[in-house]
């Protein structure tokens, strides 16, 4: 994995096999990174591991996909959750026939390459919290 920093943007690459959550949440703990949000994303991914939230449960009800995709899209964030970063990620990925799976990514690992850019928005006061009653996290300002 490597890294650019600069005015409040942040470009990372991974090397094939590296984890996408994994290696956000690592950076984002290195770069002591408050809250970023995630606003691009393109290469080869492969090991999905994706997820539906099902309400009744409060739980996340986990697949995990087979193949190698390219990463159409990505969006989502890096935010605080008990003292450490927690990422909320979803994905957009296309097979070779251009049919898709979507959804919220738990993991995935780069196939060739991936790249991805963050806006880092630090001295917001959001951080990610649950709430008693409330399914799910949500961000808030402290």
């Amino acid at each position: 994995m490597e890294y650019y920093k600069t005015n409040g943007d942040l470009f990372l690459r991974l090397e094939p096999g590296e984890k996408l959550v994994e290696t956000l949440v690592e950076v984002a703990s290195k770069e002591k990174i408050e809250f970023a949000t995630i606003v691009s994303g393109v290469g080869m991914i492969e090991g999905l591991e994706m997820a539906w939230f099902c309400v009744n449960d409060n739980n996340y009800d986990t697949y995990r996909v087979a193949g190698t995709y390219d990463l159409s899209s990505i969006a989502g964030n890096i935010s605080p959750f008990n003292g450490a970063p927690r990422t909320h990620v979803h994905i957009v990925a296309n097979r070779p026939d251009f049919s898709t799976v979507s959804g919220h990514l738990i993991e995935a690992k780069a196939h060739i390459t991936m790249e991805v850019g963050l806006r880092i928005m630090d001295n917001t006061g959001f951080r990610r919290m649950s709430q008693p009653g409330r399914p799910a996290t949500f961000i808030t300002r402290k």
